[in-house]
């Protein structure tokens, strides 16, 4: 499963994150993004290279703000549940 934030929609109300701590964060102003732990974990994942893995990490990937992201299997039940939820459809889910 995709999800794509729809950013200019969110108003903010804390529901995705409520749903899927794990997978969605809230930007300064409030606005919905992923959370960048996830990536992370990511290209843990995949076993790159430990010194690209460090210079991902002084980037520091907990900023990223994309608004696009593929969700673990594991997770697609609360993320479904948030999109579900969200009263302004500022989260879209599809299958790929």
């Amino acid at each position: 499963m995709r999800v794509k934030i729809i950013s200019e929609r969110c108003i903010a109300c804390g529901l995705c994150h409520l749903e899927a701590p794990h997978i969605f964060d809230y930007d300064d102003a409030g606005i919905v993004r992923f959370y960048g732990s996830s990536v992370k974990q990511k290209l843990e994942q995949t076993e790159l290279l430990s010194s690209v893995k460090q210079k991902l990490e002084q980037t520091e990937l907990a900023e990223t703000n994309e608004l696009e992201q593929e969700i673990p299997p594991a997770e697609e039940k609360q993320a479904g549940s948030a999109v579900k939820k969200c009263p302004t459809a500022a989260l879209k889910a599809s299958n790929h």
